[in-house]
């Protein structure tokens, strides 16, 4: 796989990745190091430049929160890592260290995100549109079974409510832009 290059000097390889969505458009930009300061990036934990300086506030933080001397003791059943030692180097060691450490985890992950739950995509303020958004999948899917099965009538009713749907996710969109 060759290095992704800086697309402001072509020159030097690109640390910082962007993605910016304006309009319904979305622009890449791939930054080395030096550009991105030039433009008033501040690369932070971006590029590794300060990640060392991360773990260890997520250290920090989950001795803040505390666990109990029991917990030091848990172990992923897969890596196993325990969880004094995640304390001690600020890395997990596997995917199944989160499931293993959930409790201890929990704590922690709200006081760095504010949840302890990943929302998606959608802000946490719309939850009307998420659920929108899970129906017409389900409907579609509903929709695309009923067509197989040759059930005419309810592909109809279905067409028919998702049609209804996404009018109402539309409006709300154009409600929000304007």
């Amino acid at each position: 796989m060759t290095e992704k290059m800086c697309d402001i000097c072509n020159e030097s390889p690109a640390v910082v990745h962007m993605k910016e969505i304006e309009n319904d458009k979305v622009t890449h930009l791939d930054l080395c190091r030096g550009c991105a300061e030039k433009r008033g990036y501040s690369l932070g934990t971006a590029a590794g430049g300060d990640i060392q300086n991360l773990a260890q506030k997520l250290v920090s933080m989950a001795k803040d929160v505390s666990a109990s001397p029991e917990a030091e003791s848990i172990r992923c059943t897969s890596c196993g890592l325990f969880y004094s030692e995640f304390m001690r180097i600020g890395r997990l060691g596997c995917p199944d260290c989160y499931v293993a450490f959930t409790t201890q985890l929990r704590p922690l992950l709200r006081k760095a995100h504010g949840a302890s739950a990943h929302c998606g995509r959608v802000p946490k303020e719309l939850p009307s549109v998420r659920e929108e958004r899970r129906e017409l999948r389900q409907l579609r899917a509903d929709l695309d079974r009923a067509i197989r099965r040759e059930e005419f009538e309810k592909a109809a009713a279905l067409r028919d409510r998702i049609q209804k749907l996404e009018e109402g996710v539309r409006s709300e969109a154009a409600k929000e832009e304007g």
